[in-house]
């Protein structure tokens, strides 16, 4: 009876959303086409071996979305549009796609940050467009993200009654149900979500009235939101009196805190000015609590000015001081201006996010040459720098050494290896020794440990074996609901098991120790070299370490390696 009412209520739901689905397709075609696409390749990618390529025309599909969503608006305020400028809109979004496949040639954390940040360029673009020179953009805004929250309900709906189903047939039939299902339906539901919403976007001509302000939201944001930013104000500064008091610069975490706050605040002021012509009071009150947060701002200011003379600019912090810039000075236009104008304040983050990617200015570059600069500072101050070569010191003091590490683990994690100054091209971590006069890994307290690494990327030949498994640094289990088989790792203890039974153990530290032990010394090692077999009755193994770091006390840290498994 239950499923039969789950059924009922999920058909209720499409058929509610039905014509409106359709009216929207009709509207934005090309955008619905790509959301299905990209979750087809989603579910397809959910029950194959990875492929990065397919990962890549996904990624491209989903950024599709919000330019042609931005064209069709576009079009739709504007229909005089003669056809070949449509043409000449459509053959430029091509070319924007085809350079963004080109960005994600490589998936790393530069170009998969410049693809997030332009994705989002282009979502705030669509909501700019219909309101462009145009008031009660505040109101339109509110309205979308209302749309917004009712198609995720949708979805999350139409997930919980199909997961549901699902279960109850799984129990009731015995079926082999696994977690790629749920995968499965997250895929078609999110997709149904996202054209609910696009579904629910108003039209351009359409007029927002401010009696169409939710009153649920109004009592929310006026009565509920602005209390708790305000005791969240008086907080902040007790502490900001605390500071003062007590002669103490403030820790790095204010500036994250004051960021978070401001931005969420920001939003808050947003959403409640269209309220102004309601309540007399608001407008006066946005005035002062703008102001009231510039002195936050300069508290947060200090606070990342610390950090970054310690440490020098990351990412991270070059985007707090950007962020931080832009509040201020948003919060400033607020406290000052009888009419501000918000959609040019919208506007205007979304291009200084646009030119924070590419060019000198840019988050990686700044901070590229900024970590350059700690590293070469430490490096003059140890006396381990001569006419732009490094001379090793394995004398340094352990606070050195961990800083050093940390500059390298950086562009190991962030960037490249060949963007550090100063080390000989092709640089590896397993060098660290040779370069700086102290190994990459290993306690802090021990410079004496060793990285032992492939010397090249293997092909591995896995006949004669039934499973592979690969297992990387500080993984302590991996298993697979379609596999009889799991591997659970503690302590340097290894296990092996079959349907919950332990078919084989050993310690992958004193395997680690027997190949040091043989190579010792040699830290490129080839794949034979690299290479340790074992068995028992039950099963055979095979072990090709990838890289792993030893002291001469025995203690192996971050292994990682292919393990082959047969079973006898």
């Amino acid at each position: 009876m239950g499923v039969v009412a789950v059924i009922k209520s999920i058909c209720s739901l499409l058929l509610k959303q039905g014509e409106k689905i359709k009216l929207g397709f009709k509207r934005f075609p090309e955008t619905f086409i790509l959301a299905a696409v990209s979750a087809c390749i989603a579910i397809y990618l959910n029950h194959h071996v990875y492929e990065k390529e397919l990962i890549r025309y996904s990624l491209v599909l989903v950024i599709g979305c919000p330019i042609f969503l931005s064209i069709r608006v576009f079009l739709e305020r504007n229909p005089e549009v003669k056809r070949h400028a449509i043409a000449g809109l459509y053959i430029l979004s091509i070319a924007g796609l085809t350079a963004c496949y080109l960005m994600l040639q490589e998936q790393n954390y530069v170009s998969m940050t410049r693809y997030f940040v332009l994705n989002s360029f282009f979502y705030v673009l669509f909501t700019v467009i219909p309101y462009y020179r145009r008031e009660k953009y505040e109101l339109y805004l509110v309205n979308l993200t209302l749309q917004c929250f009712i198609a995720v309900l949708y979805a999350i709906i139409l997930f919980a009654g199909l997961s549901f189903i699902v279960v109850t047939l799984k129990l009731l039939f015995s079926m082999d149900v696994t977690w790629k299902w749920f995968a499965d339906i997250w895929c078609v539901t999110a997709v149904f979500g996202f054209v609910c919403f696009c579904a629910g976007v108003p039209k351009p001509e359409a007029e927002m009235q401010l009696e169409g302000y939710p009153r649920f939201l109004r009592i929310l944001m006026i009565y509920i939101a602005l209390p708790l930013a305000i005791t969240y104000m008086v907080i902040l500064y007790i502490y900001f009196m605390k500071i003062l008091i007590n002669t103490q610069w403030p820790e790095g975490m204010v500036a994250n805190l004051v960021v978070w706050y401001s931005i969420v605040c920001a939003g808050l002021l947003f959403c409640i000015w269209p309220l102004r012509e309601f309540i007399p009071w608001i407008e006066k009150l946005i005035r002062y609590f703008s102001r009231g947060l510039i002195p936050l701002l300069v508290m947060m200011f200090i606070a990342i000015g610390i950090r970054i003379n310690a440490y020098g600019v990351t990412e991270s912090r070059y985007y707090v001081v950007l962020l931080g810039i832009y509040l201020a000075v948003y919060m400033i236009y607020l406290g000052i201006s009888r009419k501000p104008e918000n959609l040019l304040a919208v506007i205007l983050v979304a291009v200084i996010s646009l030119f924070s990617l590419w060019g000198p200015w840019s988050s990686f570059n700044v901070a590229i040459q900024s970590q350059n600069n700690r590293l070469e500072k430490i490096l003059i101050d140890n006396g381990m720098l001569d006419n732009g070569t490094i001379k090793a010191n394995p004398a340094l003091s352990l606070q050195t050494i961990a800083e050093i590490r940390s500059k390298v683990m950086y562009f190991m994690r962030y960037h490249s290896l060949n963007d550090i100054k100063y080390v000989p091209r092709g640089f590896q971590p397993g060098q660290m020794k040779e370069v700086f006069g102290f190994a990459m890994y290993g306690n802090v307290g021990s410079a004496s440990a060793e990285l032992y690494k492939l010397a090249s990327q293997p092909i591995l030949h896995i006949k004669g074996y039934d499973y592979l498994i690969e297992v990387e640094p500080y993984v302590s289990k991996v298993s697979d609901p379609n596999s009889p088989y799991s591997v659970n790792i503690t302590n340097g203890k290894l296990s092996i098991n079959r349907k919950d039974k332990v078919i084989y153990e050993n310690n992958i530290r004193d395997i680690a120790y027997k190949i040091y032990e043989i190579h010792k010394g040699v830290n490129n090692l080839t794949q034979n070299e690299m290479t340790y077999i074992d068995g028992n009755e039950s099963v055979e193994v095979k072990f090709i370490f990838k890289e792993f770091s030893c002291t001469k006390e025995r203690v192996v840290f971050t292994p990682a390696f292919y393990l082959f498994i047969k079973t006898k």
